[in-house]
């Protein structure tokens, strides 16, 4: 379409950012030199500023999969009508007064319509790269003040999901130099008035090379972040644990006990490997993640663990639309173990989904065995193509807002007995298996996806079909000792005929390896 005179698309955006310092200066709020690194000047069609850029707007970003008109942005005919109910495009392009109000909510001539200079939305690069969405070469490249810099970001598909407000996001540190503290080494304690009272907490106090194996141990309590937690520290030659303290691990069912974690908005654990750093043995297992909320994801798993081994073993993460992903093992992250963990409820987008996973162009190994996914938009998602080895087996998806196993063109590698509703599951003879109306489970309807002993007998049977990976693990999500046995279970949960209801036993077994 044409628009002020040039030939744009409105298929797609581009935002054009101002890019001052790295390291913004808060000492004159709403000066104009106090503009910080990231925030918004404007939102336009795709191909409007192109070779157009003003003053300190030394960044674009193209979105050609943000369309346009779909989030409420102008055409030149209507550019100066305000419409009736105002869109997130003009809030971008607005400013809030001193009290939180637009100029649309304030009578005109009101002294507190006044507006700061500043804009209350930007982009966190740093926060792309964590994502995967930008390389760190190209969040380098945005902050040399020598040239004006374009980068064109297919990977976004919703505007909701990069933008940040300054008065609800603290920005990532913008350079991989982060200062570490001291601990390097032992166990620490996270919850209420111990070590640490936050997992934020205790990975600001990680120092940049381990000594000997690192372990947090969080308290049968609920705690929460506010912003994502990054771990990018050199673990050497020994292991990284963040896991439940013994007794506090939760009981495989709906969100609600044990060690377990709520988050604010767009926040994630962020595992990746910064320059000059080897983040190898990495272990998260046997807490709760309550990641419903805009835009936020459990785990990131994205650079690193070349020669090692990255494993998530028996986590609970819960969501809700608004969320992203449960699981996200972005395509530069190396030999991953995924392990009886249960996502349900997250996403209703395109790029949502319990378990997503890009398909790297490495010699990774990258294995998801008994994982169940309950109700995301995606059960389970490969979103790329490459030459990764992959292999899953005995995992469970049912209840998909869109698919149970979503195949973005590589496949799921080596397969055994993967259980969908629909009729995606790449193993032909374990599709369209409706587990859920005559229910095998403890809870559908409340979200307890563990399995019940005494459930419908005809389905209790496709479940006892899994291939026996005692080799691998004897435990299942429920945290029970020797819950794994034959007949091995497809899914986390595993039927224990000796417990009423499928309830978990005390006690728990480990991962060959690492322990759990």
């Amino acid at each position: 379409m044409q628009f002020f005179g040039k030939t744009v698309s409105d298929t797609g955006c581009e935002i054009l950012i101002k890019m001052k310092t790295r390291f913004p200066d808060p000492v004159h709020p709403g000066h104009e030199s106090s503009w910080r690194d990231g925030q918004i000047i404007s939102i336009m069609p795709l191909g409007f500023h192109t070779a157009t850029f003003v003053g300190y707007c030394l960044l674009l970003i193209k979105l050609p999969n943000v369309n346009y008109l779909d989030i409420g942005g102008r055409t030149q005919a209507g550019w100066k009508i305000l419409p009736a109910t105002p869109t997130i495009w003009d809030k971008i392009n607005h400013t809030a007064n001193i009290n939180g109000k637009y100029k649309w909510e304030v009578p005109k001539g009101n002294p507190f319509n006044r507006v700061r200079k500043t804009r209350d939305y930007f982009i966190d690069l740093k926060k792309l790269e964590n994502t995967g969405d930008i390389t760190e070469s190209e969040r380098e490249q945005a902050y040399d003040h020598n040239t004006k810099t374009i980068l064109t970001v297919a990977s976004v598909m919703s505007i909701n999901s990069i933008l940040r407000h300054e008065n609800t996001h603290t920005r990532l540190d913008p350079s991989w130099l982060l200062e570490h503290a001291s601990i390097t080494s032992g166990t620490h304690s996270i919850g209420s008035g111990l070590d640490y009272d936050t997992v934020t907490a205790f990975e600001a106090a990680i120092g940049a090379t381990l000594t000997a194996t690192l372990r947090g141990e969080h308290a049968n309590e609920e705690t929460a972040i506010t912003t994502d937690v990054t771990f990018d520290f050199d673990t050497a030659t020994y292991d990284f644990v963040l896991t439940a303290a013994s007794g506090a691990e939760h009981n495989g069912g709906a969100y609600g006990n044990g060690a377990r974690i709520t988050f604010g908005a767009f926040d994630s654990f962020t595992f990746v490997e910064a320059s000059g750093d080897t983040l190898n043995s990495v272990e998260v297992s046997k807490l709760a993640l309550d990641i419903t909320g805009s835009g936020n994801q459990g785990i990131i798993f994205n650079n690193g663990g070349d020669s090692g081994l990255w494993k998530i073993n028996r986590m609970l993460i819960a969501g809700d639309a608004d969320s992203a992903n449960g699981l996200y093992l972005v395509e530069q992250s190396k030999n991953e173990l995924i392990t009886n963990n249960t996502c349900y409820g997250i996403g209703n987008g395109a790029a949502d989904a319990g378990i997503r996973l890009n398909v790297g162009f490495g010699s990774a190994t990258r294995t998801l065995y008994n994982n169940t996914c309950i109700g995301n938009y995606d059960n389970f998602y490969i979103d790329t193509s490459g030459n990764d080895t992959l292999v899953f087996k005995n995992n469970l998806a049912q209840g998909s807002g869109n698919s149970d196993y979503r195949d973005g063109g590589f496949g799921y590698g080596t397969t055994a007995k993967n259980i969908s509703e629909d009729a995606t599951s790449p193993d032909a003879s374990y599709r369209s298996k409706d587990l859920h109306t005559n229910t095998v489970f403890n809870g559908y309807a409340t979200d307890d996806y563990t399995i019940d002993k005494d459930g419908d007998s005809t389905n209790l049977a496709i479940l006892d079909d899994g291939e026996d990976l005692s080799g691998t693990f004897t435990d299942d999500v429920n945290n029970a000792t020797g819950r794994r046995s034959a007949p091995f279970d497809i899914g986390a949960s595993q039927r224990d005929p000796a417990a009423a209801g499928g309830g978990p036993v005390a006690g728990s077994l480990s991962l060959m390896g690492v322990g759990i």
